[in-house]
């Protein structure tokens, strides 16, 4: 983990004074290490930033079909509110056309 690779180094630090071959050798190995650790962290950063690209574009598909969706809604509005309007205009015609039978019929009894 990076906590036992940075205990290393400061361990590397605290140590007593070594020949210059030594300490450059450790100091690379160091080096080594945390250029591990960012590459490590790069690819982590990497992997999640495609992961939210996807969640972003999802999201964006979701929204445009939502869209499409309530678009449709309205227009089925529209076409509801036509119905309702000739289904209204019907029943009116239904109406005086049975009161026209019932007056009609009752006319045709008496005579």
């Amino acid at each position: 983990t990076s906590t036992e690779k940075f205990g290393k180094v400061n361990a590397f630090q605290s140590q007593s004074p070594q020949s210059p071959e030594k300490e450059y050798e450790e100091q690379g190995e160091a080096f080594d290490r945390y250029e591990e650790y960012i590459q490590n962290l790069t690819l982590q950063l990497s992997a999640k930033e495609s992961r939210r690209q996807i969640q972003r574009e999802s999201l964006m598909d979701y929204t445009e079909e939502f869209q499409k969706i309530r678009k449709k809604m309205k227009a089925l509005e529209g076409e509801l509110l036509v119905l309702d309007d000739d289904i209204e205009s019907l029943e009116k015609k239904r109406t005086r056309a049975y009161t026209i039978a019932e007056n009609g019929d009752s006319a045709v009894d008496s005579t």
